[in-house]
């Protein structure tokens, strides 16, 4: 897994956003990789994480 980024608001939960690291696969025509354009994003709600509400978001590939 990957981090994204953290979003941390006064008083609003911690957000962490979370990706799959996988290798990229190359073109069928070689040499430049493919790009991901369209994730399924999953949160989960309300993980502790140093005493505060936190929401994992993940940014899951294929």
């Amino acid at each position: 897994m990957g981090v994204l980024a953290v979003e941390d608001s006064l008083g609003e939960p911690i957000r962490m956003h979370i990706e799959q690291v996988r290798d990229r696969p190359a073109s069928p025509g070689g040499g430049s990789h493919l790009e991901v354009k369209n994730r399924d994003v999953v949160e989960l709600v309300y993980l502790p994480t140093f005493g505060c509400p936190t929401r994992l978001i993940w940014h899951k590939i294929g």
